[in-house]
């Protein structure tokens, strides 16, 4: 699970591993570029099986997905998921996953610095005066 966002990043229930199979089954037989599937689709598709799926338990699902194999090249854009057995797609979705994984360590980074600045400089400014004023 990820800190602070632990209900949305929680293990799959059984329920929503049932539900998974049936996902599966619409990406494996639905999914292509050009139709796509987007995650309105499937809680659409869905509802009658999971009245309150939302799309971050639809990306949870999807990352399981993706992370065993189930759907083999899972791609997605702004459309929806679909798969594809172009290389070059392949390639430039890996080069997406890369820059945005710099994006989030960038501003990891950027947050670090912002909480030096202001924590410990602040504490080190802090004991300064303390220690002048003695």
């Amino acid at each position: 699970m990820i800190t602070n966002f632990e209900q949305h990043t929680a293990p799959l229930t059984h329920h929503e591993i049932t539900l998974m199979h049936h996902v599966v089954h619409l990406l494996r037989n639905e999914a292509r570029k050009g139709a796509e599937i987007s995650n309105q689709h499937i809680a659409e598709r869905f509802a009658p099986l999971c009245h309150s799926l939302g799309s971050a338990r639809i990306r949870k699902i999807i990352n399981h997905i993706r992370l065993t194999g189930l759907v083999p090249r899972l791609l997605a854009n702004s459309k929806g998921y679909y798969i594809s057995n172009d290389a070059r797609e392949v390639d430039d979705y890996i080069a997406s996953l890369h820059q945005r994984a710099g994006a989030i360590l960038a501003v990891e980074e950027a947050i670090q610095k912002q909480k030096i600045k202001l924590f410990i400089q602040n504490e080190t400014n802090f004991q300064t005066e303390l220690f002048n004023n003695i």
